[in-house]
């Protein structure tokens, strides 16, 4: 398809996005199913200039917004409300293209460039010139009125970075707009960071970094199954077949990242259970928690039971893991997933209001006796640590919100910590950097159940080889994309006493 046909189905795409609540990637593969005439690369085209412009969407809209007002060209799209919000995304969606292909100092994003120069470039070496035939083409205008609103994006552009790159440490605490340009720069919002200040004390430079990489992609990251024998070798050279290769992650033991983007959900890898689809963080939690292979696990909200999947496997498929969830539509992929895994030990159940199983089977003597061995809480959370993933979260989260699912995480924390034996393991985790549903969830916790103790987390880490130079005794931890490339996720570890 024609760039402009593209540039179009882009900006359709992102109008619905933004009106609709569900998951970004949801939205979209619904959207793109209904679309037969649009091939992979188009396909690829359209998500990776989707979640450019969300990921930077309060810069775009910005940029947007000072190309119509300091220009006459556009008014009369103004007297028709549905029509002016939908030049609005198309120039939303250019300016994006135009961000990628004229500024070198803008987020890279390769994918993007890549299928530029694939399609486009080589029939036109002049990157602005083909971007600019396409406005032309859209909305009839000369050559001047493009001229003028390239420079007059690039000048809006310049000066937003100008506002605060490079600026002297000791000017931050005397320049109130520091962290509003932020939110302008990489549309990451204030409220957050302020937030966030508290916890780190202050570290402004911090929070650039941060807010950077939460406009970049999210890696594609592989957990490779032990207990079945797998060889890496072997991996590299299937996923070489699709021109994939893979990068040792920083801490995980059998974590990679994918050099490319690719659908593994049909690869013989996936289907036959060697390599399951898991961000590192989330690995971690396994290993924090560190079962021993005889070991009856209770996992509190397993959802789709990417951790029960990752324990069994370091069980070595030898305890039992206890799956819960309220979502059956999450849960029944437990089962297919441990029988291409083989994973036997795995016992996946729905649970009521009160967070109880709804069965009457030999595992409700577990609860009945108080007698898990660990207890893992992957709490339900505002994802605030997933933003590269599904960006549309950090607009659309509230501290309203944080402070309702605090109190929801608290709740079951409290709830499903009394079936621990004493001696047993309790982790508590989020994929959030809020600390209102992290640290301050923990520290309440404990300081209301004098029966637990915090538990170092490098005792779990230890076994596996796994060393952060900053662990120190620490119970709890957040790791952050800037430092790790991972996603945003808390994990506490708890010991009850004997």
């Amino acid at each position: 398809m024609k760039l402009i046909g593209l540039i179009d189905h882009t900006a359709l795409l992102l109008n619905i996005v933004k009106r609709n609540p569900a998951a970004t990637d949801k939205v979209a593969a619904e959207f793109l199913k209904s679309k037969r005439n649009l091939g992979s690369n188009d396909r690829r085209f359209v998500l990776d200039v989707l979640f450019v412009t969300l990921r930077n969407l309060t810069l775009l809209e910005y940029l947007t917004d000072k190309l119509i007002r300091n220009s006459t060209f556009l008014n009369y799209f103004s007297k028709n409300e549905s029509v002016k919000a939908k030049v609005e995304d198309i120039i939303t969606i250019i300016n994006t293209l135009f961000l990628i292909t004229s500024n070198s100092d803008f987020h890279r994003y390769s994918n993007v460039f890549e299928y530029l120069n694939q399609k486009e470039i080589l029939a036109n070496p002049d990157t602005n010139k083909l971007v600019s035939e396409v406005v032309q083409h859209t909305f009839f205008l000369t050559n001047d009125i493009l001229t003028y609103w390239e420079k007059n994006l690039t000048f809006n552009y310049q000066l937003i970075k100008n506002s605060f790159l490079n600026i002297d440490i000791i000017d931050i605490f005397f320049n109130i707009n520091y962290l509003k340009n932020i939110e302008l720069f990489y549309s990451f919002p204030e409220w957050i960071m302020k937030e966030l200040l508290k916890k780190t004390e202050y570290k402004f430079d911090f929070f650039s970094k941060l807010a950077f990489s939460f406009t970049q992609n999210a890696p594609i990251t592989i957990r490779i199954n032990q207990h079945n024998n797998a060889n890496i070798e072997q991996i590299k050279e299937e996923l070489s077949k699709n021109n994939v290769s893979l990068e040792k992650c920083k801490l995980s033991p059998v974590a990679y990242n994918l050099s490319r983007r690719l659908f593994l959900n049909d690869h013989p890898l996936y289907k036959n259970g060697i390599i399951e689809i898991q961000d590192e963080a989330s690995q971690l939690v396994s290993y924090v928690l560190a079962p021993e292979e005889d070991w009856v696990v209770l996992d509190a909200c397993a959802g789709a039971g990417g951790k029960s999947l990752h324990l069994a496997d370091l069980q070595n498929n030898s305890g039992k893991i206890i799956a819960l969830d309220k979502e059956y539509n999450r849960l029944k992929e437990i089962p297919k997933r441990a029988k291409n895994a083989s994973i036997t030990t795995i016992f996946p159940y729905l649970v009521d209001n009160q967070n109880y199983p709804r069965t009457d089977d030999e595992n409700i003597r577990y609860f009945r006796n108080r007698a898990f061995d660990a207890v893992l809480i992957d709490a339900p959370c505002s994802g605030m640590g997933t933003l590269r993933r599904d960006p549309m979260k950090k607009y659309r989260t509230t501290l309203r919100l944080i402070e309702k699912l605090s109190a929801i995480q608290y709740g079951i924390l409290e709830h499903y910590s009394q079936f621990l034996k004493r001696g047993g393991v309790l982790v508590y985790a989020t994929c959030s950097i809020m600390p209102q549903e992290n640290e301050m969830v923990v520290e309440k916790f404990l300081s209301e159940h004098t029966e637990f103790a915090p538990g170092p987390i490098a005792e779990g880490f230890s076994k596996f080889g796994i060393n952060l130079p900053d662990l120190e005794n620490k119970y709890c931890y957040t790791f952050y994309p800037h430092i790790y490339g991972t996603d945003g996720f808390f994990i506490a570890r708890m010991i009850k006493k004997m």
